[in-house]
């Protein structure tokens, strides 16, 4: 479960984090250990997200999707957002689902 939807439950108390699984320990929960500092050596697991276009989408379509979404998670307010809910926003250059 990702810290976005255990957040209200841990803050509610009906939930107790043992431990999250990045590689670093996350801001919003300083006390919660990573599974690695937990025992688990070398376990990290991240969750990520992507954007679809059909197959067929024109590539001027797909250079102005990526572009306007680097530019909105450049914008500090979104960062913002994505942190208070334990996510980072990053870009990787684009790729199609054949070279994932």
């Amino acid at each position: 479960m990702g810290t976005n939807v255990a957040l209200p439950h841990v803050q509610t108390g009906r939930l107790r984090v043992l431990a999250l699984t990045g590689a670093k320990r996350w801001k919003g929960m300083p006390d919660v250990p990573t599974m690695q500092e937990a025992g688990f050596k070398g376990y990290e697991l991240v969750n990520w997200f992507g954007l679809w276009l059909p197959a067929r989408a024109v590539p001027v379509l797909m250079k102005r999707l990526h572009a306007e979404t680097v530019k909105a998670l450049a914008d500090p307010d979104v960062q913002k957002q994505f942190e208070a809910q334990g996510l980072k926003a990053s870009v990787r250059r684009r790729r199609t689902s054949r070279n994932l």
